[in-house]
């Protein structure tokens, strides 16, 4: 039980931290998500990449980042865009 609320938790705090709308918040929530092995950590990237896609006012340095990022160029490229 303690893991499914950790992970609750984490998804929450994902939420949290993508509406702060930062780098700063982008930075962190960077070094919490492995976009380069996503098979562990997938829940997390899609959690963040949703809560991104959805914000009112995105920087331009996560815009910048989210553009180079493994997950995301995956995905325009098998066209899930």
């Amino acid at each position: 039980m303690s893991v499914c609320l950790s992970v609750r938790v984490s998804l929450s705090l994902i939420d949290v931290a993508s509406a702060e709308q930062t780098v700063v918040s982008h930075s962190a929530l960077m070094e919490l998500i492995d976009f380069d092995n996503t098979s562990d950590d997938i829940e997390r990237a899609e959690r963040y990449l949703l809560a991104t896609a959805l914000s009112t006012h995105p920087n331009e340095a996560t815009i910048k980042h989210l553009l180079v990022c493994p997950l995301v160029i995956a995905i325009n490229i098998d066209g899930y865009t």
